[in-house]
């Protein structure tokens, strides 16, 4: 929790996604104090699908390594002028 001071903290595992991409970075902070190399699992589910397309951005921004099963995820449909595209992160 907040506050608590963990010297040595090497995984985070998130079973609940946070309300928003800022809380989560936050949390798996954790994981990676000090210039330490940590692993972050998230579990995730429809509910938090409207963050991942914030959340992709994020990882890459840190070099974090994005399962292609999230970037799936962000991929969607854009109808333009009654033509299917895929755009994706």
């Amino acid at each position: 929790g907040r506050g608590v001071d963990l010297l040595v903290v090497r995984q985070v595992i998130v079973f609940d996604m946070p309300n928003t991409v800022k809380e989560y970075i936050h949390v798996i902070g954790r994981a990676s104090r000090m210039g330490d190399q940590g692993n972050a699992i998230l579990f995730v589910n429809e509910d938090s699908r409207n963050l991942f397309s914030d959340l992709v951005p994020a990882l890459k921004s840190c070099g974090a390594a994005i399962p292609k099963e999230l970037i799936n995820l962000t991929s969607r449909e854009v109808h333009n002028n009654n033509k299917k595209r895929k755009v994706g992160y």
